[in-house]
């Protein structure tokens, strides 16, 4: 037998008998109990994922290279304090220099054919549509970079520091190499379809190549340890 007394009215619960009321002054008696079990059962609710405001968004052409400080909206090219925010159907190019953004994210693609892009901030999420990894580019950090839809290792060129770069589940990557391309002290992990159809990813300093998705190696030797 037990009961939740309501202060002078008692709710008497029997198993498997019948239940009764006792009149008296309401007063909780549970009252710890029931808010403790609520704030459990709010604790495992999934919590909802949001992505950083934008402090620097790209207002320029459809194409266009990410050191023209006048297509970005603060009319500055970012720095590690900024979220750097890609619009759907925009391509920004990493063409020349050392350029910085705390956290990248957005529905459209970075693409890198020289320079190097750090992407620093490991505490927030980065996220971006498409990821193109071009002739002499290096992607580097310590940010995790989820790419969600499509990603490109075409040329010779670098993924490194200590972060990240995951490929999500329903994404697709290749690898259309010439030669050889590395990746230096960087994990590159695959949820989605990867396909390697030429050339070598060669892994230098603890770099790690992690698949749980479909990794289809079509050329020989298709990953080099350093």
């Amino acid at each position: 037998m037990g009961g939740i007394r309501f202060g002078m009215a008692r709710l008497m619960i029997r198993a498997g008998g019948r239940s009764r009321l006792r009149a008296g002054v309401l007063a909780v008696r549970s009252l710890g109990c029931l808010f403790a079990l609520l704030v459990a059962v709010l604790a495992l609710a999934p919590a909802a994922s949001a992505e950083s405001l934008c402090t620097d968004a790209w207002t320029g052409p459809s194409e266009g290279n990410w050191t023209t400080a006048g297509d970005w909206s603060t009319g500055k090219v970012p720095t590690p304090m900024d979220v750097a925010c890609i619009g759907a159907g925009k391509t920004v190019v990493v063409t020349e220099g050392a350029n910085q953004t705390g956290v990248v994210q957005g529905e459209g693609t970075v693409a890198l054919s020289g320079g190097m892009l750090e992407v620093s901030n490991a505490l927030e999420s980065s996220r971006i549509h498409g990821l193109t990894m071009g002739s002499g580019g290096t992607l580097t950090g310590a940010a995790t970079l989820d790419v969600s839809s499509s990603f490109a290792w075409e040329h010779e060129s670098t993924m490194s520091g200590s972060g990240s770069t995951v490929l999500l589940p329903g994404s697709t990557g290749s690898f259309t190499l010439a030669s050889t391309a590395n990746l230096t002290r960087r994990t590159l992990v695959n949820e989605g379809v990867l396909t390697q159809s030429s050339g070598r990813l060669a892994l230098a300093e603890g770099a790690e190549v992690k698949n749980v998705g479909t990794y289809k190696a079509n050329s020989s030797p298709g990953i080099e340890l350093g």
